[in-house]
């Protein structure tokens, strides 16, 4: 099915230029002033993201005449040729000690994912308040999914990449810019191609709209592939969640991606053979935020919901993440499911049995425990027993005479306890109606 007018062509980004703004906040505890600090940024590639753009920076001090500049990549090798950057900044502000000042760019700078660029900020001013920078502390000096600032250098002297410093040599290393970084987000919108940069969650969900599109008894099925792809195009990248997979886990998917035998593939999730439409029902309910398009299911009555995501509503399609499984492995899964929950079940209804023996065996020893007659009970035991077990009790619960340990053990105790062939040692007493209170004594 073509796309008609360009109605279902997928978008690669976002509408909106920058959809989401940011403030990059560096550390400030203003260790050093001078004319100029010199810096790399960087776009990082955690995230789905197109392309990052910089708005603006802040900075404070004495300022003056300012500048600021940038290189592609990094400004190694380049602090001192002029030629290697581009102004994208140039005015006068008034001294501002304490308060930042942003110095804002006519053209945002954007950088794409694995991508940096050297900023240079510096003032005209002489002397050597005119701007505020810190020693480096760290191996970054601000961090976050997306946007990262590292340590750089600072320059000494009040003409932009002047060889000549104040205090001897120009440049100082292990120092790092103080203020503020500007930035807004433009985020790559989901498709087959781009399928592996987006959060599991979504990734998920996406193979699970194609399963059920295969399936003559969903409501998907009556969906052209493409459709499918517009639908969750129009989706934002985190509405599943924010967890991306591992650059190492994502290797893997893509590699295994080529193998035709395959009815879907998880990284083109391509369908094709006899057999693609074989797939079992993918109970789309269990994907959350899939009722945006469907309609939310009924709730079951004594249901709860705390609001948390699960990792067992995803847990059905790991294999398919992992490679493709064929309807009859589904519907093996599925089976095994239901035998595991019914297993569950039982063991909790094994528990609560044996808990509640346990409570009653607690409440007998309780019973045994405040005896305070030790003669009365063990009257009572012997009228229920024969001599021959009589002469037997007075072998547990005594010393331990030697006519006693001589003579032969019955082979049932008293109320049908079965007492072993063993010397009479008091090391087999097994029913606990037969112990008398530990301070008891027999003659």
């Amino acid at each position: 099915m073509a796309a008609l007018d360009g109605v279902l062509q997928l978008d690669a980004v976002a509408d909106h230029m920058v959809h989401e703004s940011f403030e990059c906040d560096t550390r400030d505890h203003e260790d050093h002033t001078f004319c100029g600090v010199m810096f790399n940024v960087a776009c990082k590639m955690a995230l789905p993201a197109e392309y990052i753009e910089i708005a603006s920076i802040s900075v404070r001090g004495q300022l003056g005449p300012l500048t600021v500049w940038k290189t592609d990549d990094s400004f190694y090798g380049k602090h001192e040729d002029e030629n290697e950057w581009e102004k994208i900044y140039d005015a006068t502000h008034e001294p501002s000690p304490d308060e930042m000042v942003e110095l804002k760019f006519d053209v945002p700078l954007r950088l794409h994912p694995g991508k940096q660029c050297g900023l240079y900020v510096h003032s005209a001013l002489p002397g050597d308040e005119a701007i505020v920078y810190d020693d480096a502390r760290d191996v970054f000096t601000y961090d976050d999914d997306l946007f990262t600032v590292l340590p750089g250098l600072a320059h000494l002297s009040n003409r932009p990449f002047g060889r000549r410093g104040f205090w001897g040599r120009p440049w100082r290393t292990h120092r790092e810019f103080v203020g503020k970084v500007n930035y807004g987000v433009r985020w790559r919108m989901w498709s087959p191609k781009t399928h592996l940069d987006f959060p599991i969650a979504f990734q998920k969900s996406a193979e699970i709209m194609l399963m059920a599109s295969r399936r003559p008894e969903s409501l998907m099925y009556l969906l052209q592939d493409e459709i499918v792809f517009f639908i969750m195009n129009k989706i934002m990248w985190d509405a599943w969640g924010r967890e991306m997979p591992s650059r190492r886990n994502s290797k893997a998917r893509a590699g295994g991606a080529s193998e035709a035998s395959r009815h879907v593939g998880p990284c083109g999730l391509h369908l094709s053979g006899s057999s693609s439409r074989e797939l079992t029902s993918c109970q789309l309910w269990r994907i959350p935020g899939l009722g945006h398009f469907l309609g939310a299911p009924p709730r079951q009555e004594g249901s709860e919901s705390d609001g948390s995501e699960s990792a067992d509503s995803y847990h059905f399609v790991y294999d398919l993440a992992a490679g493709v499984i064929s309807g009859e492995e589904f519907d093996q899964d599925i089976e095994d499911e239901s035998e595991d929950e019914e297993d569950d079940e039982d063991d909790d209804e094994d528990d609560d049995e044996y808990d509640e023996d346990g409570e009653e065996d607690d409440e007998e020893d309780d019973e045994e425990d405040d005896e305070e007659d030790d003669e009365e009970t063990i009257q009572e035991v012997e009228e229920e027993i024969s001599a021959h077990h009589q002469s037997m009790l007075r072998c547990i619960f005594s010393s331990g005479h030697d006519d006693a340990q001589s003579a032969e053990p019955s082979a049932l105790g008293a109320g049908g306890v079965h007492v072993p062939s063993t010397p009479c040692d008091g090391s087999f007493i097994s029913q606990p109606s037969l112990n008398p209170p530990d301070d008891a004594t027999h003659e």
